[in-house]
C-alpha cells in the first residue's frame, strides 16, 4: 500500500493538468498513488492524463457531479490511509508530500501549509505572486469570521471518512471542511512553508464562484452549520 493517495478532480483541464501532475510525479517521497477523477470533461483532459505512462497515475472518468462530488468520489477511491489535496491547475513543491507524512507520522491528522498564491492581474498585464501563510488552527475565533486555513490539506483518511465534504456547502467546501473537522477535534499540524502553488485565473472555480455569488450561499450555509456547534 503506498504512504498516500493524492486526489485531483479535473474539470475541463486540458491546459493546466499535465504540469499538476508533473509536480506530484517530480516529489521527492515517490510512494504514492495519484487519482484522477475527470469530471465529465468536454475537451481533451483525457488525453492530457494519458500521455502519462506512470502505473501510479489511476485515471476515472464520471459524469459531471461538481468539485465537491469528484472529491468525494476519489476519496472514497484510493488505497492509502493518507489523502492530499491537488487541484488540476495548481503546483506541488517537491517536498509536499515528504514534509506533510512526518507531521502525520508525528500524530497529526489533518496538516495544513502554506502556499504561493499566482494570479493573472488583467489590469497591469502581469503575474502577481504572494504568500499565503497556514493560518492557526487553534484560532477558534478567526474560525468563526471566515475561512482563514488554507484549502489544500493532507490528511488521515479517517477524519474524512467520519467528516465528508458537504454537498450542501459546495462552493465554499474548503471552509467548511475546516469547520467540521476542527470542531470534531481533530489534531492540526500547520507549517509555515511554502509547499503549494495556487494558480489563479479566470476560470478558476473559485474565481466563478465569487463572481456569480455561489460561494456566499455556501458562507450564508456555514455560518447555520457553527451555530449548531455552537449549541452542541
Amino acid at each position: 500500500m503506498p504512504k498516500v493517495s493524492v486526489v485531483t478532480p479535473a474539470y475541463n483541464a486540458e491546459k493546466t493538468i499535465a504540469n499538476a501532475l508533473n509536480s506530484i510525479l517530480n516529489q521527492i517521497e515517490q510512494d504514492f498513488e495519484l487519482i484522477i477523477v475527470d469530471d465529465g470533461s468536454t475537451d481533451n483532459t483525457e488525453e492530457a492524463v494519458m500521455q502519462f505512462k506512470d502505473k501510479r497515475i489511476i485515471y476515472y472518468k464520471t459524469h459531471h457531479q461538481g468539485l465537491v462530488g469528484a472529491r468525494n468520489f476519489g476519496n472514497g477511491l484510493t488505497n492509502t490511509d493518507v489523502i492530499a489535496i491537488m487541484d488540476a491547475d495548481d503546483l506541488s513543491f517537491p517536498r509536499r508530500l515528504e514534509v506533510c507524512l512526518k507531521e502525520i507520522e508525528k500524530g497529526a491528522d489533518v496538516v495544513v501549509h502554506g502556499a504561493y498564491t499566482n494570479f493573472w492581474d488583467s489590469q497591469y498585464n502581469c503575474i502577481t505572486r504572494s504568500y499565503i501563510p497556514p493560518g492557526n488552527p487553534k484560532d477558534l475565533e478567526a474560525l468563526k469570521k471566515g475561512q482563514h486555513l488554507t484549502g489544500w490539506p493532507v490528511f488521515r483518511k479517517e477524519v474524512w471518512t467520519k467528516k465528508p465534504f458537504r454537498y450542501e456547502t459546495q462552493y465554499a467546501y474548503d471552509y467548511s471542511m475546516h469547520v467540521d473537522w476542527i470542531m470534531s477535534g481533530y489534531k492540526y499540524s500547520a507549517i509555515d512553508e511554502a509547499l503549494y502553488e495556487y494558480v489563479r485565473h479566470q476560470n478558476s472555480a473559485s474565481q466563478v464562484f465569487e463572481k456569480d455569488g455561489r460561494r456566499a450561499e455556501s458562507m450564508q450555509k456555514i455560518k447555520e452549520i457553527l451555530k449548531e456547534y455552537a449549541k452542541s
